[in-house]
């Protein structure tokens, strides 16, 4: 089971953007800030980082991991 997470953001082109998905780290509270990832070009397409398995990563090192 997970907890069903809504947020919103504005992007750089200035819009304010809304999502939705579930938390699959269980961590996330009402109000609590989430890190979120989105395409500069389309904004709507986007993810937040609780919400997804992916994991972050430059060269060797795992920079950041649900």
């Amino acid at each position: 089971m997970w907890n069903d997470v809504r947020y919103e953001f504005n992007a750089a082109s200035g819009i304010n953007v809304t999502g939705k998905g579930a938390d699959y780290t269980f961590v996330y509270l009402e109000k609590t800030p989430v890190l979120v990832f989105y395409d500069p070009n389309d904004p709507h397409r986007n993810v937040a980082y609780c919400c997804t398995f992916w994991r972050i990563r430059t060269g060797a090192t795992t920079l950041l991991e649900p």
